[in-house]
């Protein structure tokens, strides 16, 4: 008997000799695992099922435990002896298997490029902290290991002068980790003493790259060396011989560096000073709060909602810094807001700001009681000593932090005491219309889009051909890239006469349904609001009346809606956007924006698809943002224009860091080295400019600014995520707690939600909301009370810094928060509700709302998100303590999880599922529950075309609803045993099945759907009609199918309607008209267009039969690809391989058609689809005549017939003897001719 083999590293797979063994769980692979680690020990029950399953009480545990172990016995079969258990053990035997990772183990070299497939349990990731834990350390163990046998591995085979081999297992090291400069030196010298010096050069420069880019670092001093020597033609030794030891000299000491106190810190402040004419203040700062001055009161608290401190208050002012705390990232801008604040309060007062670098304590060393000021605040209050009263004054250094805020007016310069010159200044205005950072960029004189100037000049272009024909555009790129900034800036460029609509998704937008035409239409009618026109125009076509109320948001989706199938909804929603563009384009030429399409649902990704396809002549230019993973199918249109945005040059990056900082010689290498550091993405060049100031290291100077350590000494983080995660650190407790509620919520967050998830007192949120927005983190919606984040990276970094059990927290009151909302339908809100469920491990919510989310999915037949839901139910069910409850539930969901695992083609985890129902039922022991299971199993096989299966399956369901004495499950027992004989096309067995049960399911039960994808007396009626017709026996064929329409026209289920009209294109077909067969094939593809592939077998079979080969195999071919990826035996795969046979041999290529002909004989007899070899003998027999071999025509010809005459396939029988009549007068003309 073959060993059994336990695969750990990559996909865990199970394997006796050729076989692959499945377990039924995931948790069970687990188990399997832990246990093949440590060959020959014993583990115990109680530390396996406390680490297995931790949320359970010790019993649950334990027979959660008992019940895996049950699983993996029976998957082994005939080794399950390997497992070794007793009372309080559970082991594997290290004489019955052997792993991976023994070999791996194993002391000596070891072929490492024949065992590594990847991590250890790739793709297992289970939600338990000490399962996570113990995957992660195994993970980091495992790599190390292999990298280094690898390593040892391919300096061996150098040594050994089999460089060819040594190459192919350093760079199977560089893709575990790609930055190990030895492997990297190791594929070097290989390549180099293959004579293949121009590849080993290439592998330095792409090294060096990568180092250079995400790590901001160079190559080691050794891999610099090795490549001169290979550049230079040098025959390097692999292993340079060591210095002798007498010249091994140590370095000379570094020489000493200056410390800098510990208990202070620099940073980039503001400080405003403000002056009064005596003796309007007479207040010393100890005695403020003792004297209780109403002013003094009322300016402090104006001061400190600005994130200001007063630092020096006497009777003849005040002076004030801002910038001292983390969130006053905008200290210029919020010293501005305050200052005109300030002359609102006293317009006697006489203001001046100055900008500088100043000395703080360090956070979390205590301030110290006197407070000094330094030389940026004794500049300020020098200046505004000299400004007439009702004024203010900004140095050039502070206007550079509010430029774009504020309007200035500039005024000649200011001899300052204790300066060498005068000061450049410039006159307070008042507040700019700037309400956000993308405003204010374009109101500066910066050049933030530095390198884009020709996707600039392309998407003006398109909108010029968009006058007469509508264009698409799509900037795709990686976050940070700068996408949303080109679009604001093409908008910012629109011509008069051009209207730009702003539309953006977010992560979360994903779960909902219709999620952007939803936004679309709340524009729409908010803009028709904002121009005093009516809500509704009076003429509206019905259908986009509908589509309008539909996404409206109320909750109504009326007759009209309900009637309509899948692809017909779809239509109405497309036609509603068609419109609604219109009625927006009669009088402006429309730009619309769709911002971050990654993050689209898939009914809005069909809807988007339909639409580019149909805009023709509307007056808009279409323009998408996303990243490199949106690929639509409908980017290869003509009139679809995809940009691909790449980091910028060298020479763009340093010009855009140049605009921030300034252009002076001496800092040359600087803008160098901060370009190449921040791998020349916007974003990250932004956050890591950012980053300097707000540590002090870039300040700003009269000129422009100033760099003040060397830039050796600047300690700038690594990757883009760590400088937004530094910035997150300086945030006061009170933003950073409000940031990270709004990271909880989503991407785009209401204020009424965010403020009851943040639960502070209102004046603290308020200040706290402006902090955020001061340090342009947040920005307002378009919408009133509604507010985004700036960017996904920064939520993304906030959301991950939360700790889990606060996290977790945030989810539960999301939860509580969002389902206490009125003004949002609940349906639309299930999906939100169940992933702030699932986070906040609220198990028995995630799963109530998880399968009320999935319900709506499958209803509105997005099978995707319904299969999402579900899993997400599965999920929390299984957090849950074992109860018969919980049990039942589990069933039930995986029962409804069936058909759209079905219709998505999951073959593997449809089985999965299917088992898991199963053994879930037999341990409640309810024979009417485990019939059901076994229901849809049946169903599941006989689609799949494990006929055979199908119906062993359909006879243990009905030997279950005997026991239970449940005449329904009985009659469904016996439909599915039709169905599996319908696709066997067996008519006679088929017949004697179906026709007992045509009252049953005509009269009692016409309406009856169950727990199925649709109403059972119209998938009843036209199974009985299809095996009708296959028998001849139309007329009776015609009113099954007839009145099955009818039923289905009255459920209105998309499926009914759909099933009913196809099986009606079935008996057509068969009875040789071929235009009806046509026309209710296209009739039921425009109700359910999803399931287009289900039917391309019989759909090919009607093209053939009118004469369209090259449609029929057009067809065939791109469906062939995805029916092999469903499985061998599958159905599909046969209806389609069946009919490229035919079509092959219309074609006249009979080598091919023969070749494929008989391959697939064998798998088609082995599941007794009789149909499908009658027409394969059909075949192989009409190319044997064409060939003039009669004998073999006339053999297969009669085999087909047998088959015919056998199962009652009556129009089959008819056809065949008309071949034989034709190889019987082929036979008589050859004997006349001889």
């Amino acid at each position: 008997m073959s060993r059994i083999k336990v695969n750990l590293l990559g996909e865990f797979e199970l394997w006796r000799g050729d076989t692959r063994l499945r377990l039924p769980t995931r948790r069970a692979e687990l188990l399997v695992a832990l246990l093949a680690l440590s060959p020959g020990l014993v583990h115990s029950r109680e530390r396996l099922s406390t680490q297995f399953w931790p949320g359970r009480d010790e019993e649950q545990a334990r027979t959660s435990l008992r019940q895996a172990v049950y699983q993996i016995r029976r998957s082994l079969g005939a080794d399950k002896g390997i497992l070794q258990t007793d009372i309080r053990f559970v082991g594997l035997d290290p004489e019955g298997f052997d792993s991976d990772v023994a070999q791996l183990l194993a002391p000596g070299e070891t072929e490492i490029e024949t065992i590594w497939r990847g991590d250890f349990l790739a793709g297992h990731d289970p939600r338990e902290e000490a399962l996570e834990a113990w995957l992660t350390e195994e993970r980091a163990r495992l790599r190390s290991l292999a990298l280094e046998k690898a390593q040892a591995r391919a300096q061996s085979l150098i040594d050994r002068h089999r460089f060819v081999e040594a190459e192919a297992v350093a760079r199977r090291c560089l893709t575990v980790d790609p930055y190990d400069e030895l492997s990297s030196r190791i594929v070097m010298l290989a390549c180099a003493r293959q004579g293949r010096r121009n590849a080993a050069i290439a592998t330095y420069r792409d090294l060096a790259d990568r180092l250079r880019t995400d790590l901001a670092t160079a190559p080691e001093q050794e891999t610099t060396e090795l490549f001169q020597s290979i550049r230079a033609g040098q025959d390097t030794p692999a292993d340079p011989p060591a210095p002798p030891a007498e010249e091994i000299t140590s370095p000379p000491p570094p020489a000493p560096q200056p410390k800098e106190d510990p208990q202070f810190e620099r940073r980039v402040a503001t400080a405003l000073s403000l002056s009064l004419p005596a003796p309007a203040l007479d207040v010393d700062p100890e005695l403020a709060q003792e004297l209780d001055s109403s002013w003094y009161a009322e300016m402090t608290a104006l001061i400190d909602r600005h994130s200001g401190r007063v630092v020096h208050a006497d009777a003849s002012g005040l002076t004030c810094l801002f910038g001292l705390s983390g969130t006053a990232e905008n200290h210029a801008v919020n010293t501005g807001k305050a200052a005109l604040a300030l002359l609102e309060i006293n317009q006697n007062a006489a203001l001046a700001a100055h900008s500088g670098l100043v000395v703080t304590p360090a956070r979390g060393t205590p301030a110290p009681d006197n407070p000094f000021l330094g030389p940026v605040a004794m500049t300020a209050r020098a200046l505004a000593s000299m400004v007439k009263p009702g004024s203010c004054l900004f140095s050039a250094a502070a206007r550079l932090g509010a430029e774009g805020w504020f309007e200035f007016t500039d005024l000649a310069p200011m001899p300052v005491p204790g300066l060498s010159g005068p000061l450049p200044v410039s006159a307070l205005r008042n507040e700019t219309d700037a309400r956000t950072g993308w405003d204010v960029l374009a109101s500066r004189n910066l050049s933030p889009f530095q390198g884009r100037a020709i996707e600039v000049a392309v998407l003006s272009d398109l909108l010029k051909r968009a006058a007469t024909h509508a264009q698409v555009a799509l900037l795709s790129g990686l976050p940070g890239i700068g996408k949303s900034r080109l679009a604001h800036e093409f908008q910012r460029q629109l011509p008069p006469g051009t209207r730009a609509l702003r539309l953006g998704l977010t992560t979360h937008d994903v779960d909902f349904t219709y999620r952007l035409p939803e936004m679309l239409v709340r524009e729409w009618r908010s803009g028709r609001g904002q121009r005093g026109l009516p809500d509704l125009p009076e003429a509206l076509p019905d259908l986009v009346r509908t589509g309008i109320s539909v996404l409206s948001g109320d909750g109504q989706t009326g007759a009209d809606w309900t009637a309509l199938g899948p692809s017909q909804q779809i239509h109405c929603i497309v036609e509603t956007i068609g419109y609604i563009l219109s009625d927006i384009a009669q009088e402006d030429m429309l730009v619309l924006v769709l911002e971050d399409l990654h993050w689209i649902d898939s009914a809005s990704r069909e809807v988007l698809a339909q639409l580019v396809g149909t805009l023709g002549a509307a007056r808009l230019l279409l323009l998408g943002t996303a990243r490199p993973e949106f690929q639509p199918d409908w980017s290869t249109r003509s009139h679809v224009h995809v940009l691909m945005l790449d980091e910028l040059e060298q020479s763009q990056a340093e010009a855009l860091i140049a605009a921030h900082i300034g252009d002076a010689p001496e800092h040359a290498d600087i803008r160098s080295a901060l370009a190449s550091h921040a791998g020349r993405i916007p974003l990250f060049i932004e956050e890591v400019l950012r980053e300097l100031q707000a540590k002090g290291d870039l300040v700003q100077g009269y000129d422009g600014h100033i760099v003040t350590r060397p830039l050796e000494d600047l300690d700038v983080p690594i990757t883009v995520r760590g400088v937004i995660a530094a910035r997150i650190d300086r945030l006061d407790s009170a933003p950073r707690t409000l940031l990270q509620a709004f990271s909880v919520l989503g991407a785009e967050v209401s204020e009424t939600h965010l403020e009851a998830l943040a639960d502070m007192p209102a004046p603290q949120f308020r200040d706290a909301l402006q902090a955020l927005t001061s340090a342009e983190m947040l920005y307002r919606g378009r919408r009133p009370g509604e507010w985004y984040i700036r960017h996904a990276l920064i939520r993304d970094v906030v959301y991950q810094s939360i700790l889990r059990g606060t996290r977790k927290a945030l989810h539960e009151k999301a939860v509580a928060i969002l389902s206490g909302d009125q003004d949002t339908p609940f349906d639309t809100m299930a999906g939100t509700l169940a992933r702030h469920a699932l986070l906040g491990e609220q198990w028995q919510t995630a799963a109530h709302y998880a399968r009320i989310a999935g319900d709506r999915a499958h209803d509105l037949s997005i099978f995707q998100a319904a299969r999402r839901h579900y899993n997400d139910a599965i999920v929390a069910l299984n957090h849950l303590p074992a109860s018969e409850d919980t049990l039942r539930t589990g069933i039930e969901t995986r029962i409804r999880l069936r058909p759209a695992l079905m219709l998505l083609g999951e073959r593997q985890e449809l089985e999965r599922v299917l088992g898991e129902a199963e053994d879930m039922a037999q341990q409640i022991g309810d024979p009417c529950l485990f019939g059901r299971v076994l229901l849809h199993r049946s169903y599941a096989e006989s689609t799949l075309g494990l006929v055979r299966e199908s119906l062993s399956t359909a006879n243990r369901c009905a030997a279950q609803a005997d026991l239970c004495g449940d005449p329904y499950l009985a009659a469904e027992a016996r439909l599915a045993r039709g169905q599996a004989y319908r696709v066997q096309c067996a008519a006679l067995s088929a017949i004697d099945t179906l026709e007992p049960d045509l009252t049953y399911w005509t009269r009692d039960n016409r309406m009856v759907r169950g727990d199925h994808l649709g109403t059972r007396a119209v998938w009843y009626l036209g199974h009985l009609g299809a095996v009708y017709a296959l028998s001849g026996r139309f007329d009776q064929a015609h009113d099954c199918v007839n009145e099955a329409i009818r039923i289905a026209d009255e459920s209105a289920r998309p499926a009914d309607r759909q099933h009913a009209r196809f099986s009606r294109a079935e008996i057509h077909l068969l009875q040789g008209e071929l235009d009806e067969a046509q026309h209710d094939t296209e009739r039921a593809d425009a109700i359910f267009q999803a399931s287009t592939i289900w039917r391309t077998g019989t759909k090919a079979e009607i093209f053939l039969a009118t004469g369209e080969v090259e449609r029929a195999m057009d067809l065939l071919r791109r469906v062939e690809t995805r029916a092999a990826e469903l499985g061998q035996d599958y159905v599909l795969h046969s209806q389609v391989a069946v009919a490229l046979a035919e079509g092959l041999l219309h074609q006249g290529h009979t080598d091919e058609a023969q070749a494929r002909a008989l391959k697939l004989l064998p798998p088609i007899q082995a599941q007794s689809l009789y149909r499908h070899e009658l027409r394969l003998r059909i075949v192989l027999s009409r190319i044997a005549l064409a060939a003039k071999d009669r004998p073999q025509a006339l053999k297969q010809a009669t085999v087909a017939l047998t088959l015919a005459e056998t199962h009652g396939l009556v129009p089959d029988e008819s056809r065949i003897r008309a071949l034989l009549a034709e190889i019987e007068g082929s036979e008589k003309t050859s004997r006349l001719s001889a």
